[in-house]
């Protein structure tokens, strides 16, 4: 006795039926729904050549079998007609602009402007400052202290700093430096400051009159003014 087999074989052609063939009768669903019974028949048709249960019905019933190259036919065939009958965008046609009359122009009405302020220019503003040593003194041959008063002219707050240079009689330098602590901050326009500073290492290694010159600073070490006083040395006569 013959062993009966019952497995079903399923293919890509009839997936592929059942995948086109439900689009098309969505498409022929739309078609209606617009109005477009052509195209919706055309859509019904496509789908039944290829849903298997239309092509086994017909081969059931009346005995019919559509091949496959069939079927390509009624669906290039209903392709070409739905494509002669899916109605165009109507094309809007643009109408030149209407160019408006020109209108004859009033001659217009001289208007004298109104007069215009003179601005100034804006004065720069100048850093400036005098110097003048107020006392030069000496202690067992060593310079010590000075005492300086700083006067700001300018326009702008300086912070002063010193360099100060020693020579003696026929211009040979005993000594220069700058003070490490002094008694000056901030000065402002039009105010002035007296102060006192020390130059550590300044000895005079004999008797005489000095030169004590001292360069007024800003903080950038701009030079801004210089001072000059003498000082005596009589330190070293004590021991002759």
């Amino acid at each position: 006795m013959k062993e009966q087999n019952d497995t079903k074989k399923i293919t890509a052609g009839l997936v592929f039926s059942w995948i086109f063939g439900v689009l098309f009768i969505f498409g022929a669903l739309g078609s209606f729904a617009n109005k477009e019974a052509l195209v919706g028949v055309l859509f019904l048709v496509m789908g039944a050549s290829i849903l298997p249960p239309v092509n086994n019905a017909l081969k059931s019933k009346w005995h019919i079998e559509l091949s496959t190259g069939l079927k390509w036919i009624i669906i290039i065939v209903c392709f070409i007609i739905i494509a002669f009958n899916i109605p165009q965008p109507a094309v809007n046609t643009i109408s030149p602009p209407k160019v408006p009359q020109q209108e004859a122009t009033p001659t217009p009405t001289a208007v004298t402007p109104p007069p215009t302020t003179q601005v100034a220019p804006q004065k720069a503003l100048v850093r400036s400052a005098s110097l003048s040593i107020d006392k030069a003194t000496t202690t067992t041959a060593n310079l010590a202290p000075i005492r300086v008063i700083v006067n700001n002219i300018g326009d702008v707050a300086i912070s002063p700093k010193f360099d100060v240079t020693v020579t003696d009689r026929i211009g040979t330098e005993v000594c220069s430096g700058s003070p490490m602590f002094d008694e000056f901050s901030t000065v402002s326009p039009g105010n002035k400051k007296t102060g006192e500073f020390s130059i550590l290492g300044c000895i005079f290694k004999e008797d005489g009159t000095y030169a004590v010159k001292v360069d007024l600073l800003d903080s950038d070490y701009t030079k801004l003014d210089s001072a000059t006083k003498d000082v005596t040395v009589t330190y070293w006569s004590a021991f002759k």
